[in-house]
C-alpha cells in the first residue's frame, strides 16, 4: 500500500510541460529527416510543421514562460530551449534529455552548440 508524501515523484505538470519541449524536439527532427538539412532556426522548424499539419503555433511557444522555443543545432547537436523559464529556472533539451538549468546555462550550452570546430570562437588562438 502506497504512502502518501512518500517517493520522489516529480509534479504532473512538470511531466507535461517537458512533454510539451519534447514535441518540438520530435518536429526538429522530422524537419530535418523530410528536408535532408538541419532546421537554421525555430522558424524554420515551426514554418514547416505548420505548413504541414503537424504542428500549430502554440507547439512552439513554451506554457511555462509563454515565449517561444529556442532552438540551435550545431557542434552539440539539436538543443531546444526555454527562453526565461519559470522560478529561475529553464528547461533545456540536449544530448537526448530535458533538464532544468539556470539561464546562464542556457547561455553557455548555446555557445557551444554554435562553436566551430578547430579552436575557440572569432578566430582567437
Amino acid at each position: 500500500m502506497p504512502i502518501a508524501g512518500c517517493g520522489g515523484s516529480k509534479p504532473a505538470t512538470e511531466d507535461k510541460e517537458k512533454q510539451h519541449i519534447m514535441k518540438v524536439v520530435e518536429l526538429a527532427r522530422d524537419y530535418e529527416a523530410a528536408n535532408k538539412k538541419k532546421p537554421g532556426s525555430i522558424k524554420d522548424v515551426k514554418d514547416w510543421a505548420v505548413r504541414e499539419g503537424k504542428a500549430t503555433d502554440a507547439d512552439f511557444t513554451s506554457p511555462r514562460d509563454q515565449q517561444t522555443y529556442g532552438l540551435v543545432d550545431g557542434m552539440t547537436g539539436l538543443t531546444v530551449y526555454e527562453q526565461s523559464g519559470k522560478n529561475g529556472k529553464c528547461f533545456l533539451y540536449s544530448t537526448g534529455t530535458v533538464r532544468e538549468v539556470t539561464p546562464d546555462e542556457v547561455s553557455r550550452m548555446k555557445g557551444l552548440a554554435t562553436m566551430r570546430r578547430g579552436g575557440p570562437p572569432g578566430g582567437m588562438r
